[in-house]
């Protein structure tokens, strides 16, 4: 009898677990990651990408999905942010954020203010990428940032030795127009989209 009413406990368990809301996987084609959680997005890519995974992300009163991607030769984080309890997130554009001697690329436009681009080139502890970011404010709390990165110099002792003349070398160069290409194909294509679950939308998920 013990048995019987662990077993059924835990049947309980599962079918609350099962209906407790949770966000929706994306769907992803060759080139195209559509993101399938009010309000929707649609980015399309320049070379073919493969899924890794989705996770979700709380801090403070922000909470966010991210979408891991691999394209070849490099990283992509879709994150799509959601401010709660009344927050809202800043509309400053990415170049303006962002001023120092590492940015190498930016796109902004007084006639798309909600979109903007950057290339930098970002120093961590595993050592120095390429980044291309590309931000889209869907709504003062709802945002988008695609974040496209290149690793270029592995950490080290003498971390920016040669990074100069990798910039102005012939691979250097062709590096920042590649990334050049691809945040261009994401910056005008990133976009909303109407949800394919129109008849099960939960635009707060996350309660």
């Amino acid at each position: 009898m013990k048995k019987l009413y662990i077993l059924f406990l835990l049947m309980v368990f599962v079918v609350i677990s099962g209906c407790s809301p949770k966000a929706a996987k994306p769907t992803i084609k060759v080139y195209t990651l559509q993101d399938n959680n009010y309000p929707c997005i649609k980015v399309d890519f320049s070379d073919q990408i493969r899924y890794i995974d989705m996770s979700k992300i709380k801090e403070d009163n922000n909470i966010a999905l991210l979408y891991e991607l691999a394209m070849p030769g490099y990283n992509i984080e879709v994150v799509k942010m959601y401010a709660l309890k009344g927050t809202t997130f800043s509309t400053e554009s990415l170049p303006s954020l962002n001023d120092d001697p590492s940015k190498l690329f930016e796109i902004s436009s007084m006639e798309n203010p909600d979109k903007s681009a950057t290339i930098t080139l970002e120093d961590t502890k595993d050592g120095i990428y390429l980044q291309g970011s590309v931000g889209y404010f869907i709504q003062s709390d709802r945002m988008v940032r695609v974040n496209i990165s290149r690793l270029i110099k592995k950490s080290g002792t003498f971390r920016y030795s040669g990074l100069e003349d990798w910039s102005n070398s012939t691979i250097g160069k062709r590096t920042v127009e590649n990334m050049k290409t691809i945040v261009d194909s994401v910056y005008s294509s990133l976009t909303t989209t109407q949800c394919p679950n129109k008849t099960d939308l939960n635009s707060n998920w996350w309660k």
